[in-house]
Formats: structure tokens, sequence, C-alpha cells
């Protein structure tokens, strides 16, 4: 829910993405193009597209890919719809129809256009290994469009389960196979959000190049639903308002990933918030804090033993409903 300002540390995070992908991988590996540049997975689909199945258009679509696959790859958000538009000429219909390979020709598996171009790109092994490591050194574990889960499914494979990071992608794979492995067009998201989003574009993005544009959502408690709660003692009272001065995206967000009615089921952390506000007035806080200067060196640490989650607003990413505990917490006088 908070944006990541596109700095010269991200940027070269992307440029190290591109520079080290898959290359630690094994000798058997496929992988999208060979280092001599003439072979790999994109080539042979071009090929299989423009001499197999006699499917020009579509072959030209990923030998573009193979052109300025480097380019792509490190490719940044503004970018998108023009790199589209000046580059690529199939629409999202012709991207899903179904190649079906000539009689005997088993090169490919029937699958739709965009399969193919994800399966030829190597999305599965971006999403299982290669773009981990980049989104750790971010500090992004929790859901960025919603911030109430973390990022995290299971996956069976081979009747093995294992956790992945469920990634999203920013412009839809199944609209935009060029950019499926694009630094940053991966997003990652709680299930919930990957699954309501589906393949439409939110409005909200990830990476922006404004530091003004990297906080647009806000959460405030409703006061006179506090003073409601502290003469009841019931949570149900308490009214948590999910805000923007961007109301377009404040409605697309809310349409796409149900905010209001996801933070409405956790009132039970504002409550809590509103204990801390009630006990830990600066007074208490100050002797505290002196108490355990050894324990809390900086006042960072100390605010995020109160608050309960991370009170530094470049950390929001680390921990689900750090974003609501901030808000609330500032609002309060708890941090």
């Amino acid at each position: 829910m908070r944006r990541i300002l596109i700095s010269p540390y991200v940027v070269q995070l992307a440029e190290d993405y591109h520079n080290n992908l898959f290359k630690k991988r094994n000798a058997n590996f496929n992988k999208p193009i060979n280092s001599d540049g003439i072979s790999g997975n994109l080539i042979d689909l071009e090929d299989f597209l423009r001499i197999d199945c006699n499917l020009p258009l579509y072959a030209d679509y990923v030998r573009t890919i193979i052109d300025n696959y480097s380019e792509i790859i490190t490719l940044q958000p503004n970018n998108f719809q023009n790199y589209n538009d000046d580059n690529f000429n199939l629409t999202p219909e012709e991207l899903s129809k179904l190649v079906t390979p000539p009689a005997g020709n088993t090169r490919f598996k029937r699958k739709q256009l965009y399969e193919l171009i994800l399966d030829a790109m190597r999305y599965d092994a971006v999403r299982d290994k290669e773009y981990l490591k980049y989104i750790n050194k971010i500090g992004i574990k929790s859901c960025i469009y919603c911030n109430a889960q973390f990022s995290i499914t299971t996956e069976a494979i081979n009747g093995n389960l294992s956790g992945k990071y469920e990634l999203d992608h920013y412009f839809p794979k199944s609209k935009y196979p060029f950019l499926s492995t694009s630094f940053f067009n991966l997003i990652l998201c709680c299930s919930h959000c990957n699954k309501s989003k589906l393949n439409r574009t939110a409005l909200f993005n990830l990476y922006v190049d404004d530091f003004n544009l990297v906080e647009p959502f806000s959460f405030s408690l409703d006061i006179r639903s506090m003073l409601r709660y502290l003469l009841t003692q019931n949570e149900t009272e308490l009214v948590i308002i999910f805000n923007s001065e961007d109301l377009n995206l404040k409605e697309n967000h809310e349409k796409l990933f149900h905010i209001t009615e996801l933070y409405s089921q956790h009132k039970d952390i504002v409550e809590e918030i509103i204990w801390k506000s009630r006990i830990y007035n600066k007074s208490y806080k100050d002797s505290l804090s002196d108490s355990f200067a050894k324990l809390f060196p900086n006042t960072s640490n100390f605010n995020r033993f109160i608050l309960g989650n991370y009170d530094n607003p470049k950390e929001i990413h680390k921990r689900p409903m750090a974003k609501l505990a901030q808000d609330i917490g500032r609002q309060l006088g708890v941090i």
C-alpha cells in the first residue's frame, strides 16, 4: 500500500537481476535466449510459429521480444504502455488464441499463445527462484495491495508441499506476456488480492519516480466511533476509514481489493492501539526508554516494541498491518 521510489539503488537491483538471470542454472536448463544469442526457448518458439504453424504475426511478436529482451527485462512502469503500443500489435484476444501444432508435431503442446510465451520466457523459474532474493533486498514480505496478509502461499510439487511467494503482474501476463519476467512488472501479493485482481490492471503501481506519489493511501480512526467504544468497550463500534487524495485510485483499489471490507475484520488491532494510547503517555514512555536504554538503543526499536509492528514507513512491506498500525498509532500519539 506504499509505493517504492525508483532510486539508484532499485535501478541497480533491476540491472543485477537482468545480468544474473538464469546464470547459475545447470547446463540442462532451457533459457529464453542462450549466451550464443541464436538458440533458446524464444528462438525455438519463433521458429515453431513461423515455420511449423505458418503464423507469421505470432512469430513476429516473439521475434520482437528476442530483439529487445535486455531492454524489456529492466523496462520501467511509466514506459510499459507506450512500449507495448510502439512495438507489439497483437490484441489480448489474439494472445489468448489456442495454437494447435500440425499433426504429428510434438515440439510444443497445444496452448494459448501467451502461455507459450510465458513458458519460453521461463516465468516459472523466475517465480520460484530468480526474483526472490531481489525482493528480499527491497524488504517486501507482505501483500503490496492490501498489507493485510503475507504474500506467501503453498504449492504442491511432485507431491511435496513448499512455501512460495505469490506473484502478480502489474500489467497482466495474459495481455502483456512480453513483460512476464520484467523486474518492475513483478509484484508480491497475497492470494486474496491476486484472485480478486485476476487479469485487470490496477491503478496502484508499486514503483514510481516521484517521491510525492509514494504514500497514496491513509488509514484513520473515526474519533466519534472511538468515543462510543470507550463508553461501551465494544470493538464493533470502531470505524476504520480508508482514504486517498486520488479518488479514482481509491475507488479502483476498493473495487479490486475490497480494502474497507478486509480491514473491518481487524478492529481488534485498532482496539489494542487505543489501549496503548491510554497507557503509554509521554512520561511513561520516557521512563521506559530510560530504564531499557541498552535494550532499545534507538527510538525506532522502542516505538516498534510499543506499537507491536514496524514504525518506519519504509518498512511497511515487511509485516502485515504495518500501514494500519502506523497511521492509527500516529493519529493517537502512540508513536
